[in-house]
């Protein structure tokens, strides 16, 4: 296998007007079976948001630290969680006796916490819109990839690292409950009766190791139909107001300010901040 390489592996296109911006994604979603991921920041990798934060840990450390955000996530979140959601957090409790699972970690994911997951949408003016919501001054970039292409890979990696090709979730619990890492990246499942992520069309990878960069795993289990879409900070003002008027904005897809956004941003500080101390 080639050496890789971001820029060849997802190819960019800079696209320096809105109209344009929603020409090409709309011509994305109309061909279908694409998922997007929308990136505050040109980055060159798509690392997740605590694999980027404990990347220079060694993995038992980093873990560590990954489980007391959950435990305490879960906590001080309860009593402000709507039903949903605490049905899928207790019933994933219940089913593997620790609140370190991948359905705790869906809640909390999608409410800020830092996590091993990695946010996409089938949606692709969502991405766009989860792209350009912050940050004025920095570019945006929505990454897409064929999920027809990733199924299939994703599928092939299981089979070498689980000896079978689906059915592959329970496998993967196991591992990540006791804290065994792997290289492998999975889809996470949620329950329709959680309204969030059913608003924002959610697909959800989450990687079997910490520090997994998805762009470079995705391209070596052999994803090869994605790419980068950049796009320009002085046009985020204009899609945003745009995407509003189409019914993408904070209030209709239940993301902002809330109570559990903010505990969310609490605990992650009250966690990892003696580790940015220590390191500094």
């Amino acid at each position: 296998m080639c050496e890789y390489n971001v820029n060849a592996a997802w190819p960019v296109e800079r696209i320096d007007n809105a109209e344009a911006v929603l020409k090409r994604l709309v011509e994305l979603q109309l061909v279908g079976g694409h998922v997007f991921h929308g990136s505050h920041g040109n980055w060159d990798t798509l690392p997740t948001q605590l694999g980027r934060m404990l990347t220079k840990l060694d993995p038992a450390e980093a873990m560590a630290y990954e489980s007391r955000l959950l435990e305490n996530f879960v906590t001080q979140a309860w009593p402000h969680l709507e039903p949903g959601a605490r049905r899928h957090v207790e019933f994933s409790r219940v089913r593997w006796g620790t609140r370190r699972n991948s359905g705790t970690m869906f809640v909390a994911r999608h409410f800020g916490l830092p996590t091993r997951s990695l946010d996409w949408t089938h949606e692709s003016l969502i991405g766009l819109f989860f792209a350009c919501r912050r940050y004025p001054s920095k570019e945006a970039v929505v990454w897409w990839m064929s999920l027809t292409e990733y199924e299939a890979a994703a599928e092939a990696n299981w089979m070498r690292v689980y000896k079978k090709s689906g059915k592959i979730l329970n496998d993967f619990e196991r591992s990540f409950t006791q804290s065994v890492e792997q290289d492998v990246i999975v889809t996470m499942a949620f329950p329709p009766w959680m309204v969030r992520p059913t608003l924002q069309r959610a697909f959800v990878t989450v990687s079997g190791r910490l520090g997994m960069l998805h762009d470079e795993e995705l391209w070596k289990f052999g994803v090869r139909t994605c790419g980068r879409i950049v796009i320009p900070s002085d046009c985020k003002a204009e899609l945003v107001q745009r995407l509003s008027a189409m019914g993408f904005s904070a209030d209709a897809l239940q993301i902002g300010e809330s109570t559990i956004e903010t505990i969310a941003s609490d605990v992650a500080e009250e966690v990892l901040q003696p580790r940015t101390t220590g390191n500094a």
